[in-house]
């Protein structure tokens, strides 16, 4: 399109040189070149203004392809920190019980119980 506008511009000047005067037909002929030069102007504002619209969407686009990455890998951290909190809470919940039953005379080498014993007692006849 530059080129048009500079090859346009070339144009006039060398009619301008062969023309005769300031007759009637010359100024239509710089009246339709300076038309051209506004027009193939206005269509190199506008190609860049699309070149320009188009490299923002590519950058949102982009933007929001490595944010969608980044919300996923911070719910991933989120999820193995929640898993390790609740690793460590089942410790302790097992070292509370294994405690609480040493203090009881109870052996827990071994078990894999829930917590509870059973004791079942015998009921008291009557009599």
């Amino acid at each position: 399109a530059k080129q048009v506008a500079s090859s346009t511009a070339q144009l006039l000047v060398a009619c301008k040189v062969k023309a005769e005067g300031d007759t009637e037909a010359t100024r239509r002929l710089h009246a339709a070149g300076n038309a051209v030069i506004r027009s193939t102007d206005n269509l190199v504002r506008a190609a860049q203004r699309a070149k320009s619209v188009e490299e923002e969407r590519y950058l949102v686009l982009n933007k929001k392809m490595v944010g969608g990455i980044a919300q996923e890998i911070n719910a991933r951290s989120e999820v193995c920190r929640i898993e390790r909190e609740l690793e460590e809470a089942r410790n302790k919940l097992s070292a509370i019980r294994q405690a609480k039953y040493k203090l009881k005379g109870y052996d827990t080498s071994g078990d894999d119980t829930d917590g509870y014993i059973s004791s079942a007692q015998e009921p008291e006849t009557m009599g």
